[in-house]
């Protein structure tokens, strides 16, 4: 995080005759009652006012109406929405989208906290540069009810990808690719304010990625039109076990349908530059785990994904841990292998009808017929792992044999 002093009004002032655009906040909340007084002032006493505020309540049985009520009579800019009964969170958004009216849409959760620049400075920077798609700043994090917060830019394992201060102001699709090929790109949800005719040409939030509809779309929207960057913290989103995406990402059977309902939109002919993108930038899928890797192993119309993301995730796992790409492969093959043959020969057994139970019944024709497939697709992995490790060696050493200038104009050339 960018910690030095700065003079804002300077830095941040747009330039004389620069238009003003419109911005709305929008909030939905349900039973986070609690919550609501630090959020709603927080969004009320932006340093640059909202040109619009939305608070949708989706049923809440706690307090959270009275709260809402209180800050409406209060603030008359606050336009305050009931839904009768708990629809969830994609019904609301369905219900509040067609009420904006603001250039720019910034989407809030009602456990998280907007500091007072939040506005006035992301707007600065995107109406200096109308043609972004959005604006994110540097990722804070409140810890549970405490009042700890984490700057993940300051912690060096990790710094590469959460530390913005050294990428532009603005930054060309190209070059927000650029930057997702050298590392994850996190664009937080909870710092973005988007341009909402680019959002609307998305599709909005897709309603099908539930949890993931609006880091799928802002991911989306960047490398289509571009982003504007702040390396500071300008928002902070709350860690909180019993959210709405925490709670949907634990759950393994949920969490499945809808990354497979984000492979299958991928495959749509609107999103083929996406796709293009993710084959390109594999990080792009690294907060999705290991479990996307299974997941585009079962697809092989996805396998063009999948192996991207196979060699990206050996990449960060051998840069991690210092090793060679040898070593990196011995040791993911370890730990990996008796995790993935299980998987497998279960996936294969399920196939057939069998039911596999220890001792002599294992060593029947069909299961050794299954393990036999199975051990030749994992030698598949392995070889092709293999051919892309000893590729990425020949080229290093070709490049440290060239001189200085002819090595940085062929790493230009590799990118």
């Amino acid at each position: 995080m960018n910690t030095s002093p700065v003079n804002t009004a300077a830095v941040d002032a747009p330039p004389v005759g620069s238009p003003r655009r419109s911005v709305a906040i929008v909030l939905s909340n349900y039973n986070h009652g609690r919550y609501l007084p630090t959020s709603l002032a927080a969004i009320c006493g932006q340093s640059r006012p909202a040109d619009q505020i939305i608070v949708v309540d989706d049923g809440s049985s706690d307090d959270s109406v009275a709260v809402i009520d209180s800050f409406a009579t209060r603030h008359p800019q606050v336009e305050f929405l009931q839904n009768p009964h708990n629809m969830g969170l994609q019904a609301s958004i369905r219900r509040v989208l067609p009420l904006v009216r603001a250039e720019y849409i910034v989407w809030a959760a009602s456990d998280d906290k907007l500091l007072p620049d939040f506005l006035e400075r992301s707007m600065a920077v995107l109406e200096r540069h109308p043609q972004a798609g959005l604006c994110f700043s540097e990722l804070g994090v409140i810890q549970g009810d405490s009042d700890r917060i984490d700057h993940f830019a300051d912690i060096p394992a990790i710094s590469h990808i959460f530390n913005l201060s050294d990428l532009p102001e603005y930054m060309t699709p190209a070059q927000v690719l650029a930057r997702m090929q050298r590392a994850y790109l996190p664009i937080s949800s909870n710092t973005v304010v988007v341009r909402r005719d680019a959002l609307a040409a998305m599709g909005w939030y897709p309603q099908d990625l539930e949890w993931h509809s609006d880091s799928f779309a802002y991911t989306s929207v960047a490398l289509r039109h571009g982003a504007c960057v702040i390396g500071d913290t300008l928002a902070l989103i709350r860690a909180n076990e019993a959210s709405y995406s925490a709670a949907g990402m634990r759950d393994e059977v949920r969490q499945t349908r809808v990354l497979k309902a984000l492979t299958n939109r991928l495959r749509l002919s609107a999103y083929r530059d996406i796709r293009r993108a993710f084959r390109k930038a594999p990080s792009n899928m690294s907060p999705w785990g290991t479990l996307m890797l299974r997941i585009l192993l079962r697809q092989p119309q996805d396998w063009d994904l999948f192996f991207p993301y196979l060699f990206w995730k050996m990449r960060e796992y051998r840069r991690g841990h210092g090793l060679s790409w040898g070593r990196t492969l011995n040791h993911m093959w370890r730990r990996g292998n008796r995790a993935v043959a299980l998987r497998l020969t279960m996936r294969l057994a399920n196939r057939v009808g069998l039911t596999l139970v220890p001792g002599p019944a294992a060593a029947a024709p069909e299961v050794q017929s299954l393990r036999a497939e199975r051990d030749a697709l994992l030698r598949r992995i392995e070889r092709l792992t293999e051919e892309h490790s000893a590729t990425a060696e020949e080229l290093e050493r070709l490049r440290a044999a060239l001189p200085a200038g002819d090595r940085n104009a062929a790493a230009g050339g590799a990118r």
